[in-house]
């Protein structure tokens, strides 16, 4: 995590330390489940899905203990209220060695500007795919090697394809497709189970969006009338091009979705209860 704290200090479990001590104890070798939450004037956005989805990760690999509820939102509220910081990423950090060990601290944080939801994002295809997808677990050696190809080629993200052609999801995002009035997206053991595309899922569901989850070959991409990919940051981000297969940014189910996303979002907040 060397630089990615902005902070001169963080939360180690339920404690305030300084950002070297941080850095200190995730040296370790041990197999580390992560998440990324966004704070939205001080509150966790879709705070329980997160939760449920760290311990989903600390159960697939095996470790023994989990976050809870009120504790978690007790570090949360701790760091914001240290460091005044009410609209930014927190990212959490979990593994055991004799203990538990639970991390906290903010990261800096980017979200796209109105223009770039117009413009929609340029992807590229990458031969990857995730060995435990439904687990959330650093890879910091990928992430680098994703970022350096992203940034010599000019793209936004990357598509991860595995050796037989099958298209699964973002690097950093889950990933739709739309055809007609339907949604198309990879089966959930396929991919790692975002939370975003998680709360896009239980959106359609509730407003009659047909959603259709299959495996997506390379050789149909151009079938599909639009494509999107969801995230922490970025919400729902229009694809403008899969390498040099284009697609709409003006697609009418993306904007109904985004537009009942943004309610939702707007909803949870005001009803979130602190801890």
């Amino acid at each position: 995590m060397r630089n990615e704290n902005i902070l001169k200090y963080g939360i180690l479990n339920g404690e305030v330390v300084d950002s070297d001590k941080i850095e200190e104890v995730l040296k370790t070798n041990k197999v580390k489940v992560y998440d990324v939450l966004r704070l939205v004037n001080s509150k966790p956005l879709y705070f329980e899905n997160h939760l449920d989805r760290l311990n989903r990760s600390i159960e697939l690999i095996g470790y023994e203990d989990r976050y809870y509820e009120n504790d978690f939102k007790k570090d949360i509220e701790k760091l914001v209220v240290k460091s005044g910081r009410t609209n930014n990423n927190i990212k959490t950090t979990y593994f055991e060695e004799d203990q538990p060990i639970k991390v906290l601290y903010m990261v800096k944080s980017t979200y796209p500007k109105e223009d770039k939801y117009s413009e929609g994002y340029k992807t590229i295809l990458m031969y990857e795919e995730r060995e435990n997808p439904n687990a959330k677990v650093l890879n910091e050696e990928r992430r680098k090697i994703v970022n350096e190809i992203l940034k010599d080629v000019g793209a936004d993200e990357a598509i991860f394809l595995t050796e037989n052609k099958v298209v699964l999801e973002g690097s950093r995002s889950n990933l739709f497709f739309v055809k007609g009035e339907k949604i198309i997206t990879s089966p959930d053991e396929r991919v790692l189970l975002g939370t975003t595309r998680q709360k896009i899922l239980e959106i359609c569901e509730k407003n009659n969006i047909s959603v259709l989850k299959r495996e997506i070959m390379l050789d149909e991409l151009n079938f599909f009338d639009a494509a999107f990919v969801t995230g922490t940051s970025i919400d729902i981000m229009p694809i403008n091009r899969i390498d040099t297969i284009r697609f709409s940014t003006n697609n009418k189910v993306v904007k109904k979705l985004t537009g009942l996303y943004n309610k939702d979002k707007l909803e949870y907040l005001k009803n979130y209860k602190r801890a």
